[in-house]
């Protein structure tokens, strides 16, 4: 789970609970939102406390990112900065870094389709 926000579209998961709908960003975090609900919940209701980030200062994820930088997740969407134990790949020379894991399963299963868009490595 993670606190950053992203574009709800055709593919975000949307997970139902105690009459409620739960948007989540990939199936790896499905699976922490079904292990603890009552976590996730309590934090989805928190008034947002970090600013928004500015749209200039996300950096392309293409495989040359480094930590502390400000990028979006190569398969969802999610903007993010990129910590020390953010989940990563190795793929044609670079490193790219995703949102959670369930990101990476889907990018180490077809890379092309993930980086192309950004013309990487």
């Amino acid at each position: 789970m993670s606190d950053d926000v992203f574009t709800i579209d055709a593919d975000t998961v949307a997970v139902k609970h105690e009459g409620g709908t739960y948007y989540l960003c990939c199936d790896g975090c499905v699976k922490k939102f079904r292990a603890e609900p009552a976590a996730f919940i309590a934090k989805a209701k928190e008034p947002m406390t970090q600013a928004t980030t500015n749209p200039a200062d996300v950096l392309p994820n293409d495989g040359t990112r480094k930590i502390g930088e400000v990028t979006k997740c190569a398969v969802s969407g999610e903007v993010f900065t990129v910590a020390e134990d953010s989940p990563k790949a190795e793929y044609n020379g670079g490193t790219y870094y995703f949102c959670c894991g369930g990101c990476v399963d889907k990018f180490k299963a077809e890379p092309t389709k993930f980086t192309a868009a950004h013309g990487s490595h």
